[in-house]
């Protein structure tokens, strides 16, 4: 097909006239898909709430520029009225997230918003390093080890690319994923000095298997010398919502410390996912903040807290970006401690607008109605013959397909996935288990925008293809 004049790639010699920009512009709007019209089974995300987006609007138009960080500083000059709404929602999301009086909250936490959880995950692993490496002094050895699970972010591995820790390497373990045409899959392996990335085995939920991270721990100090550690756990992982027990992970390292007194440690939890829906639903939540033991979280508010795209926003206890802290030179008496520098003020605002709009119960009532409707489909799917279901968590129905699928059927489930634009996954629970294959998952994420005669739909398709 011809493509459009105005997609040559060529800078124009003359300007275009607006009308000729706009219906070319609102055209390629249409053909991007509409939030609740059209179906969006598995994206971990809703549409925007429209009070939110009128907010950012107003405030995009103001340019104004959130630099640095307002927990800990100043900021630019000539935009002061901004300031405050971000740190006061810094301020709430710890609050939520369990920092401790709220009285003196302004000095337990730090934290900006960043451009999405990918930027506040980086942020976390960045400061882990450098805060290891001044605990643990040794120009010789500068090794620094990063602990988490298969289930986690992608985002978590490139952190440990760019931080420079290390991230391992895949190869191939003769596993045939016969959907991508007979070639291998793969098998993790970290580097031989115990440095960077390590994949700790998870449960069949996906959630962290304790006993294998302290095994983990042990035989990395034990065997290659390992003391400085990151430990990056899920709350609300994007497969399948699980959470990572933060509070038992934190007592094992207390206990760990203990014992191995020339170790050190730091725990980021990446909630990007559970931190806008766990502590609403959730009786008896325990996690983020409350454990002493988490140094940084992640939360994006535009997937399960209505704003607009895209924003993530990285908390830390108090002082601890000193780490990641740098001299510039045109805001005098300032410095910057974040990865991104400049940045919209308006997702500020927006979420501001959107906590108080919403309140915790408002946030409750929304989340509950959509786990509701998420366990009616956890029964339906079920009900399905060779389906492996995992358990209903928070508002996610996931199942692993049957492992006898034909090359052809696969093609045809692709064909649906793509269709109902649903999440599926090749996932082993201990990639670096040589015996283990991964298998093929698919997750439903179900929120406000899923109506449910999109799954009938989907059944009615899906179904005759695993007989």
């Amino acid at each position: 097909m011809k493509a459009h004049k105005l997609l040559t790639g060529r800078w124009p010699r003359h300007g275009v006239k607006q009308p000729t920009i706009d219906a070319f512009l609102q055209k390629a709007l249409k053909t991007n898909l509409a939030w609740g019209k059209w179906p969006v089974l598995g994206f971990p995300s809703m549409a925007p709430d429209k009070f939110a987006v009128s907010v950012y609007d107003r405030f995009i138009k103001r340019h104004c520029n959130a630099i640095l960080t307002h927990t800990r500083g100043k900021g630019e000059k000539g935009f002061d009225g901004i300031k405050p709404v971000e740190k006061a929602v810094v301020y709430m999301l710890a609050d939520l997230l369990g920092i401790g009086n709220h009285a003196a909250i302004e000095d337990l936490v730090d934290g900006y918003i960043a451009s999405g959880g990918t930027e506040a995950n980086i942020m976390g692993v960045w400061i882990g390093r450098e805060k290891l490496r001044s605990e643990v002094r040794d120009e010789a050895d500068q090794r620094v080890a990063l602990l988490t699970t298969s289930f986690a972010h992608y985002s978590v591995r490139k952190a440990a690319g760019l931080t420079g820790i290390g991230e391992g390497h895949f190869v191939e373990n003769g596993f045939v994923d016969f959907y991508e045409g007979q070639r291998p899959t793969t098998l993790f392996i970290p580097a031989t000095d115990g440095s960077g990335l390590h994949y700790v085995k998870a449960n069949y939920n996906g959630s962290m298997n304790v006993p294998a991270l302290e095994q983990k721990i042990r035989l990395l100090h034990a065997d290659k010398g390992m003391r400085r550690f990151i430990i990056v756990l899920n709350e609300g992982s994007t497969m399948t919502g699980s959470l990572d027990p933060v509070q038992t992970v934190g007592s094992l390292l207390q206990n760990i410390k203990h014992e191995l007194q020339d170790c050190r440690f730091y725990v980021h939890v990446d909630a990007a996912y559970g931190g806008f829906i766990y502590p609403f639903t959730e009786t008896g939540y325990v996690g983020g903040f409350s454990v002493p033991e988490v140094d940084s979280m992640t939360v994006d508010p535009y997937k399960m807290g209505q704003a607009p795209m895209a924003q993530g926003i990285f908390l830390c206890r108090k002082h601890l970006q000193v780490y990641t802290q740098r001299q510039q030179g045109y805001i005098q008496e300032e410095f910057d401690d974040t990865l991104i520098g400049s940045r919209t003020g308006a997702h500020a605002a927006a979420c501001f607008a959107l906590i108080h709009q919403f309140g915790f119960k408002g946030y409750r009532a929304m989340h509950m109605k959509s786990i509701r409707l998420a366990n009616a489909i956890h029964s339906k799917f079920s009900q399905v013959s060779g389906l492996d279901m995992l358990p209903r968590q928070l508002n996610m129905v996931s199942f692993y397909l049957p492992s006898d699928l034909s090359h052809a059927t696969l093609k045809r489930v692709h064909d649906l996935v793509n269709k109902y634009r649903i999440m599926w996954a090749l996932i082993s629970e201990d990639c670096e288990d040589p015996k283990r294959s991964p298998r093929r998952m698919m997750k439903f994420n179900i929120t406000r925008d899923v109506n449910p005669k999109w799954i009938d739909k989907f059944l009615d398709e899906f179904v005759p293809l695993l007989s």
